[in-house]
């Protein structure tokens, strides 16, 4: 735990997530009252850093390692909880039937080429699956819109509704310190995963508007939702725009004139990942990687750059 700044508390909370090792919570009090701004994924690792009970804990998305230790909180605290609606339907839709939330993921990847071995160990390997169970007991949680405001002592909150990263991703917004609480939409370090899991939908796309909307804030000092502070926040930004960019133009010289799966796309792109060749790469690296690269071809076929074809069961696209 770091010492005060802008009189934001920053948490590092270690989680068993290999590639990210920590994730950051915010803990914000009054003379009143206490906010939590995300949790990790459960209350023993907070202890030791809680000396007060929590009052209110806003959730930046839907993710297990942001989300996980909601349950012990609102058990321990009572704390009131707050999350964007569109990750509240989404949580809804997984523990109302989760069979068969798992049955349209697995046909997503299915039919996009994937192995179906591969796809079972994938989602044996995924935190949000594997641990379902922690989404089961919230209960009473308040769902958020976006410009909503919530109050801490003297601060005022403001939500801004990010999509992307998750269809209901939120960064939170203090306008007189000119501070903004990031969640996964923008870190430092790593560029967001941008998953497709629904091809009924543009995250990539969604993305990038939310990383133009952010741009329109006045913002000084931005916390992530996984390592350091970030100071230069419209620099980060056209880093990661400039990203995304690079990788579509990629995909679209990777596809030439041929027609390829998702997967064989997936597989044959370059990752900013320390492992020589795709069949090095981690099971779960590889579920990241494709539903990637499925947000990519989503992007590019909204925007007539590639056509997308049904052959076999398995649909291939081509510039």
């Amino acid at each position: 735990m770091e010492p005060s700044s802008n009189k934001v508390q920053r948490i590092e909370i270690p989680i068993p997530i290999k590639a990210l090792k920590t994730v950051n919570a915010y803990l914000l009090t009054s003379q009143r009252e206490s906010l939590l701004i995300d949790t990790g994924m459960g209350l023993e690792p907070l202890n030791k850093y809680l000396n007060r009970n929590i009052d209110k804990a806003i959730i930046t998305h839907l993710h297990i390692d942001h989300i996980g230790g909601v349950t012990d909180i609102i058990r321990e605290t009572g704390a009131e909880v707050y999350i964007h609606e569109s990750d509240w339907r989404r949580i809804e839709t997984l523990m109302n039937d989760p069979i068969r939330s798992l049955k349209n993921i697995k046909r997503l990847f299915l039919e996009n080429g994937t192995p179906s071995k591969l796809i079972e160990e994938m989602l044996n390997l995924h935190p949000g699956y594997s641990l379902m169970e922690k989404y089961r007991y919230l209960e009473g949680v308040n769902p958020l819109k976006d410009k909503d405001k919530i109050g801490v002592g003297e601060r005022i909150l403001e939500v801004i509704w990010t999509p992307g990263h998750s269809p209901g991703h939120i960064c939170i917004y203090e306008r007189n310190l000119k501070i903004l609480f990031t969640g996964d939409h923008i870190l430092p370090d790593i560029t967001p995963n941008i998953p497709l899991i629904s091809w009924d939908t543009d995250p990539l796309k969604d993305y990038l508007s939310s990383l133009e909307k952010v741009k329109s804030f006045a913002i000084k000092l931005a916390y992530p939702g996984h390592n350091n502070p970030i100071t230069n926040l419209t620099k980060r930004i056209d880093e990661l725009e400039a990203h995304h960019e690079m990788r579509l133009k990629a995909i679209l010289k990777l596809i030439g004139d041929r027609e390829l799966s998702a997967y064989e796309i997936a597989s044959r792109l370059e990752w900013d990942v320390d492992f020589p060749s795709w069949s090095m790469f981690p099971t779960i690296q590889r579920y990241f990687a494709i539903a990637e690269t499925l947000s990519h071809l989503k992007y590019l076929y909204v925007m007539g750059k590639i056509e997308r074809r049904e052959m076999g069961g398995v649909y291939y696209y081509k510039a």
